[in-house]
């Protein structure tokens, strides 16, 4: 397992090039000591995520797990959600009061969810496979891990299929990560089960030291767990890459939505025989076979994936009003892009954020997504003069963008 010199900033063409170089274009584990900079992923950071949890997260909703002394709890996850973080507390402050003196863990998925501006931290990762591999349908998950929890909870594990993971550690204390070839974990434990008696077969494995500020890149197939015995920080992301089983499955879902069809109208709901029999959708889908409807769904699926760089979409509420929204400018949330698909009668589906809607007025809305997907700044009222006919629509339109995080309100 190579343990190499640090390149630049994370994400630019040097980062990529010794990534690529060093794990064989993402097929081995590699190890790039000192390349996280401390501004990367911080401790206010978490403290922002683990705030935003209680509101944006039910309890008991898959997502959030908590160790302690290495078993899955409830009370303090629990005691998370009744006493939550204040805003004067440190994360330590926080952990001393949830858990005392126990050994601990925190692990919660999707943490973009909780984090607009971590989600276009990471978003270059998605870019950078896109255009260094040519892979361009991509699903990531971004994880938090903290605590001084020992061995991974769950065990010696194996991440699944196509999945890889890229871990930043910002510490301060050191994990130690134990790979383990499928062929000797299956010769030494008897099976491909998760193992949670890590040390009979730690002499069997191969372990590196992954400290503060290090990367650490593992490729899909080794058995693994790490060891994080001091308190520690870390930032990993799940590399999907999307099989045709996956495709399948999220084509099916889509098709089983309300707004799947593009040909039909907007808002128009019934069921797939109402809707043939209606004449709203054109002769040619209406003699489509099967597989026509699976790929328009898949295209449906491919572009939602595109428009939040392979991320989830960031929690967001209907609820949010933006008082004297005319006077105010926006511009869009990069790097990602609003995408579009044309349908019938002046209609267009939009693609943002990972959110999708169908929206009439295409001939209003495409000028407006040209410029604000070129990184242009608009004035709402500007735009409000120029269509006096629209601007309830109008005002609509940018209220739902703005409470998707598809685009922001420009500085002043």
């Amino acid at each position: 397992m190579a343990s190499i010199t640090p390149p630049h900033t994370v994400f630019s063409q040097a980062w990529w090039n010794v990534l690529l170089e060093e794990s064989n274009y993402l097929t081995e584990a590699c190890l790039i000591k000192n390349s996280v900079p401390a501004q990367f992923f911080t401790e206010q950071d978490i403290l922002n995520i683990i705030q935003e949890v209680p509101e944006k997260l039910s309890f008991g909703t898959p997502g959030l797990r908590v160790y302690t002394d290495g078993k899955q709890v409830i009370k303090e996850l629990s005691e998370m959600y009744r006493a939550p973080l204040q805003t004067h507390e440190g994360l330590q402050d926080f952990t001393q009061r949830i858990f005392g003196k126990q050994k601990f863990g925190i692990i919660l998925n999707r943490a973009t969810q909780y984090h607009d501006t971590l989600a276009q931290r990471l978003a270059p990762l998605y870019q950078g496979i896109v255009e260094e591999l040519g892979i361009p349908w991509l699903d990531l998950n971004a994880t938090i891990f903290v605590g001084n929890y020992g061995y991974t909870p769950f065990g010696v594990h194996y991440d699944g299929e196509a999945n890889s993971v890229i871990h930043f550690h910002q510490g301060p204390g050191k994990k130690l990560m134990t790979l383990w070839d499928e062929e000797v974990f299956v010769e030494k434990t008897g099976s491909r089960l998760h193992y949670c008696e890590p040390e009979k077969i730690l002499p069997y494995g191969t372990t590196c030291q992954i400290e503060a500020h290090d990367t650490f890149y593992l490729p899909e197939g080794p058995f693994h767990i790490g060891n994080t015995e001091e308190f520690s920080m870390a930032l990993t992301v799940v590399i999907k890459g999307i099989s045709v089983k996956d495709w399948l499955s999220n084509a099916l879902a889509e098709m089983n939505t309300a707004s799947f069809d593009p040909e039909i109208l907007a808002g128009y709901e019934a069921e797939v025989d109402d809707i043939l029999a209606s004449g709203l959708i054109g002769t040619e889908v209406h003699e489509q076979k099967f597989g026509g409807w699976v790929k328009a769904a898949m295209e449906d699926y491919q572009l939602s994936l595109k428009s939040n760089c392979g991320f989830r979409p960031p929690r967001w509420s209907d609820q949010k009003t933006f008082p004297e929204l005319t006077k105010q400018s926006v511009q869009i949330v990069a790097p990602f892009c609003i995408y579009h698909q044309p349908l019938k009668n002046d209609q267009v589906r939009l693609y943002y954020r990972r959110n999708k809607s169908n929206f009439s007025h295409a001939s209003l809305l495409l000028p407006l997504l040209e410029q604000l997907n070129a990184g242009e700044v608009i004035e709402i009222g500007q735009v409000m003069a120029q269509h006096p006919d629209y601007q309830t629509f109008l005002l609509e339109f940018f209220t739902l963008m703005l409470n998707h995080q598809a685009i922001e309100m420009k500085p002043t």
